[in-house]
């Protein structure tokens, strides 16, 4: 049986190359996102989906349920929702429970519905979900960088939210052993194609070691080869990010 690799948010910039790194390594890809990405391989699939409307740890367990016939090798969530904009001057509550939603809450759902799934089908083969995080999540801001890019910051929702997600892989790594589940975390820097002033690209790349921004490429061959890994990896945080975390 062919193995599989579930990609929540498989038609956004690092999910689109996450897909296509996994076809090429010969492995079924499903693609779980409300917009449709097209790819010509008879390896990959798409399912339409809104993570707005999966609420709970039970809803996503008896959403992996479906492809119980797979043979699931691994999860990956590259979805990203909107988060509220930071305001010191105007923060609410709702704010902050808004930001956790779109940016921690989904990963915790996943986790936990691996857990149950893990324990249900006593899994034979190794299954490794793996979290896309941010070097935000383990270091501060350069708000240099933003020193020639009025109106442009970065929000402490982002990188907090990021932080929890990476002590989340490490709690459950710990906490949830002997079932043939892995739980590991890229952290990448910022990542080219998203749309940025040159003057931010300038100031960026003084704090990487060569490329400035990451491609998303690069963030896919990480996912490729932690789930190829299979057991050996577990509660670990890949950086990617050039260097950005050594500046």
């Amino acid at each position: 049986m062919n193995s599989t690799v579930l990609v929540f948010g498989g038609s956004g910039l690092v999910g689109r190359a996450t897909v296509k790194k996994l076809l090429a390594d010969g492995i079924n890809v499903i693609n779980l996102d409300i917009s449709q990405s097209k790819e010509e391989n008879r390896n990959y699939r798409y399912e339409k989906f809104n993570l707005n409307d999966y609420n709970t740890s039970e809803a996503f367990f008896e959403l992996l349920c479906k492809f119980e016939e797979e043979r699931i090798i691994g999860i990956v969530n590259c979805s990203l929702l909107k988060y509220p904009n930071f305001s010191i001057d105007d923060l609410s509550r709702d704010d902050i429970t808004q930001s956790c939603s779109a940016l921690f809450a989904n990963d915790m759902l996943i986790c936990s519905a691996a857990v149950k799934y893990g324990k249900r089908y006593k899994l034979k083969h190794s299954l490794s979900v793996v979290l896309i995080s941010s070097v935000k999540g383990l270091y501060p801001p350069k708000f240099r960088h933003y020193n020639y890019t009025p109106g442009m910051s970065s929000s402490p929702f982002y990188g907090t939210m990021k932080a929890a997600s990476i002590m989340l892989i490490k709690h459950y790594a710990s906490a949830f052993r002997d079932i043939n589940i892995t739980f590991n975390a890229i952290a990448p820097g910022g990542i080219n194609g998203e749309e940025h002033d040159q003057s931010f690209l300038t100031e960026y790349r003084k704090s990487t070691s060569n490329i400035g921004l990451i491609h998303p490429e690069a963030i896919a061959s990480s996912v490729s080869w932690i789930i190829s890994n299979g057991t050996s990896l577990n509660g670990t945080i890949v950086n990617v990010d050039a260097g950005w975390a050594c500046d």
